[in-house]
């Protein structure tokens, strides 16, 4: 690993943590530079332009939220109602739930035309529902793909609800869990 790349995948490290804590609002590049300790010649030198700059810190956060949820999930196949109950927890957990929030922030960016957020975001869906796919216990390929987007489709749900209304989906999602059984 180059000295450049290094010093790249450290500040991406930075700034996801900044995220974290402050959300995906929007920095001036310089003003993001000043609360890292570097100039914002520096952040284009290592990342080009803030659309990289955005999308490296937020790979380094999927990356965090990917090796959470598996140390989180049984390293088994699920049948559906089992995984999204599962899935439920972890994502209320302390060290997911705050990635979550700034996942939060993209989709609504995302949802809104704002690059590099809206690429971003798809980007992530997709992933979602592979990842999603790849832990249930449902042999036909089709079914699989519908169950993983069922599950997608009520856990972003309700945990975007419980944002902003905590509580709400405590009665609905075993109902909707039970549609799986």
């Amino acid at each position: 690993m180059t000295k450049k790349t290094s010093r790249r995948q450290d500040l991406a490290a930075d700034i996801a943590a900044l995220l974290l804590r402050d959300g995906v609002a929007i920095l001036p590049l310089r003003d993001l530079a000043a609360r890292l300790g570097t100039s914002d010649r520096m952040l284009l030198y290592y990342f080009g332009n803030q659309a990289d700059l955005v999308e490296a810190s937020l790979a380094h956060l999927s990356a965090i939220l990917a090796a959470r949820l598996e140390r989180a999930l049984p390293p088994v196949r699920l049948p559906s109602a089992a995984l999204a109950r599962k899935l439920t927890h972890a994502m209320q957990k302390p060290d997911i739930a705050p990635i979550l929030k700034v996942w939060a922030d993209v989709a609504a960016r995302g949802a809104r035309g704002e690059e590099p957020f809206a690429k971003f975001a798809l980007r992530a869906v997709e992933t979602w529902l592979e990842w999603i796919g790849a832990r249930l216990a449902v042999s036909d390929h089709g079914r699989r793909e519908k169950e993983a987007a069922a599950i997608l489709v009520a856990i972003e749900g309700a945990r975007m609800l419980e944002l902003f209304a905590p509580g709400v989906s405590g009665k609905a999602l075993p109902l909707l869990f039970r549609s799986f059984d």
